[in-house]
């Protein structure tokens, strides 16, 4: 979904309102009305994201090196990264989709030698170094079979969505709620938000 796709639909959510105050809004001048779009998609997309956890909204994919430190790989992720969706060093059995924190129970496990994850139950927490943001994996291999996160949007790009998919259509209409916020129709506001959140798989 392009960013002129994305512009497109809201404009068309925001024409079927059908108020005056609406009306109103879209007799602005067409390419101010679509700079204010255009202003609001990143806030939006990020706000489908903190409101969408059971699927992923922008997929990204990457290629990183995988370090080795005191015996976890250590993998710097991309500066647009949000969360992880699916990681898989080689020789790995499985395929993670969730991590753990450095203060949870499963790290005191694994940064431990004689009990850490081995190929069949691998780990990854989230983690820092002089790099930034870190995925501390466990056990350690030298290269990545997959890495595919949640990643933020950039202004524009595009979203990893079609743009049919219910999530795609909520991103609309949640931008639809960021313009209309603007322009302080606050009632409006909530209902384009309200819609947002609805349209989103609940599983």
């Amino acid at each position: 979904m392009t960013e002129a796709e994305i512009i497109t639909k809201v404009r068309a959510i925001m024409n079927e309102v059908g108020n005056d105050e609406n009306l109103t809004l879209l007799s602005e001048d067409t390419i101010s009305l679509d700079q204010y779009i255009k202003s609001v998609i990143a806030d939006a997309v990020n706000l489908i994201v903190d409101n969408s956890p059971y699927r992923c909204v922008n997929r990204k994919s990457a290629t990183a090196n995988v370090s080795l430190v005191n015996g976890a790989g250590i993998i710097v992720v991309p500066e647009d990264y949000i969360s992880l969706i699916a990681l898989q060093l080689d020789g790995w059995k499985k395929i993670v989709a969730k991590t753990f924190e450095l203060d949870s129970e499963e790290y005191k496990v694994n940064a431990n030698p004689y009990t850490k994850a081995g190929i069949n139950k691998p780990v990854v927490f989230n983690s820092y170094d002089a790099s930034g943001r870190t995925l501390q994996c466990y056990p350690y291999a030298s290269a990545i079979s997959l890495f595919a996160y949640e990643g933020r949007y950039t202004p524009g790009g595009s979203v990893a969505l079609n743009l049919n998919d219910p999530v795609a259509i909520a991103i609309c209409y949640m931008c639809a709620s960021l313009v209309y916020g603007i322009f302080e129709n606050d009632t409006t506001s909530k209902v384009m938000s309200a819609t947002a959140i609805n349209l989103l798989p609940k599983k």
